[in-house]
């Protein structure tokens, strides 16, 4: 790689990941309008509840990267086929230029919800982006979707150092966990070469190396051997 990698990258457990992507959901389950002293309030507070929950789903549940969210533009969600087309700029060694991360028909539906919600505070910088901050109007900072994660981490009350990133190797990790083979796992991740995804983004923890140990060794139903 082009830049050192630490020989164990910390993850969320599947316990945690809930916790995380469920906490947004629930606050803005509850905000009353009658808390806040103006509409606008009340609107900015519900949209950024919402976009806070859409960008820990997206993160989690399809590895996107946060600079690639907070680059993504309207246009690049397809409806129809369920899919948000991810690009990056420039010829990078091993990252794919494009890919389509999978949707689901609800989450369509919550991206939509957030566009129609932020229409009246787009401006000039931020037209066709699919996230924005709703107080300015301009465009998210990169460093954004690492925010999210440490306000929701403190809420959610993990207290260790988390980051951005631990979601996309999260979703590296657990894809494996649960049978995915390499090339889809290089595919879903945007690399061009299975060893980025498979060295660098898959780090299973002891306890998952023996979980695996013992379902795998061949002694493992050979009553009691092992």
């Amino acid at each position: 790689m082009h830049f050192p990698q630490p020989e164990r990258m910390d993850l969320f457990s599947p316990e945690e990941t809930l916790l995380l992507v469920r906490a947004p959901r629930e606050c803005r389950e509850r905000l009353d309008r009658t808390e806040f002293p103006t509409q606008n309030a009340f609107n900015r507070a519900s949209y950024t509840l919402l976009a806070h929950y859409l960008i820990l789903k997206l993160m989690f549940s399809s590895g996107i990267r946060p600079c690639e969210i907070t680059q993504g533009r309207r246009e690049d969600l397809q409806q129809t086929a369920l899919l948000l087309r991810v690009r990056n700029k420039g010829n990078q060694q091993y990252v794919t230029a494009e890919r389509n991360i999978f949707l689901t028909p609800c989450t369509v539906d919550q991206l939509n919800e957030l566009l129609a919600m932020s229409e009246s505070r787009r401006g000039a910088t931020s037209d066709e982006r699919l996230f924005l901050d709703y107080r300015s109007g301009n465009p998210l900072d990169p460093r954004y979707p690492n925010k999210v994660v440490k306000q929701w981490a403190l809420h959610c009350g993990i207290v260790r150092t988390v980051y951005a990133y631990m979601c996309r190797y999260t979703f590296c990790t657990r894809l494996v966990e649960n049978g995915a083979d390499p090339y889809s796992l290089k595919r879903l991740m945007g690399h061009k070469q299975m060893a980025t995804s498979l060295i660098h983004y898959l780090k299973l923890t002891p306890g998952e190396l023996r979980r695996e140990w013992r379902q795998y060794n061949p002694l493992a139903e050979a009553g009691g051997v092992v």
